[in-house]
Order: structure tokens, then C-alpha cells, then sequence
């Protein structure tokens, strides 16, 4: 009877991945960086966000900066009854802040500097403002409303 002989591996030889396991560390490192992605898209949409709705009806709000950088919105028309009844589908108050502008003149505000007139007010400025959200996102207040 003749004997095989065994194969003994060289100790100073380390067998590499499995093919499986080369599959797995493929798989981790494609999914770590599609979660990395989704994360940093996520955080630049977090920004909390104005959006006008045009499909409201009536008069519309309209948005603009002040001359430092705020956002700021110039209020609808107010009705006969001096109420600006403005529609957003989305409603988000960044950090800076937020101006709802209701001056017939030239005003200085607390966090935009100075606002010019809000043309949509015809002279006359809105006794209530009513802010509606016809969206469905949640409204993020992280700053002032001036």
C-alpha cells in the first residue's frame, strides 16, 4: 500500500480572501460610501426652506434677500378687510432668520438691515398676516421671524 503524501503549507505563506469574503468587502465598501452619499445630500436638503405655492389662487407672496443676505418675504395683497393671506408648500425658517415684509416705506428691520417697500401692498399694509402650508413637509423654525 502506498501512502499519498501530505501537503503542508510553508509556514510563511497566508492564504488570501475567499472569493466570498473578496465579495463582502466589495459589497461593505459600495455600501459605506452610497450611505455617505444619501447623508451629505440629505444635510444640503435640510436647509430649511420658502417655497410659494402658485396654485393657491389670489394674491401671491413673493420671495427676495435683503442687502444682507436674509430671506424675506413681501406679504400678499391684504383683502378689503386688511388680511395678507399667504400660501407656501413649504414654510422653513433658517437660522439667519426670516423678514415678512408688511412696510409701505422704506424700514429698517431687527436681523435684515433696511427693507425697501413691499410693492405688493399698494400703500396700505395688512392689519393680519396669515401664513398658510398647503405642503406636506414639516415646518422648521431655527431662527427669527422679523
Amino acid at each position: 500500500m502506498m501512502k499519498t503524501p501530505r501537503r503542508v503549507a510553508a509556514p510563511d505563506i497566508i492564504p488570501g480572501p475567499s472569493r466570498l469574503q473578496r465579495c463582502v468587502h466589495v459589497f461593505a465598501a459600495v455600501s459605506l460610501f452610497l450611505a455617505s452619499t444619501v447623508s451629505a445630500a440629505s444635510a444640503q436638503q435640510a436647509e430649511p426652506q420658502i417655497v410659494v405655492d402658485p396654485h393657491a389662487g389670489g394674491p401671491e407672496p413673493t420671495l427676495d434677500k435683503t442687502q444682507n443676505g436674509i430671506d424675506q418675504v413681501n406679504i400678499a395683497t391684504p383683502n378689503a378687510a386688511g388680511v395678507s393671506h399667504n400660501d407656501f408648500i413649504q414654510y422653513g425658517v433658517p437660522e439667519s432668520g426670516v423678514i415678512l415684509n408688511n412696510a409701505t416705506t422704506a424700514t429698517e428691520t431687527k436681523i435684515g438691515g433696511v427693507v425697501y417697500g413691499n410693492t405688493n401692498l399698494d400703500g396700505h399694509a395688512a392689519s393680519l398676516i396669515l401664513n398658510e402650508v398647503t405642503g406636506t413637509l414639516p415646518t422648521q423654525m431655527l431662527g427669527y421671524t422679523d
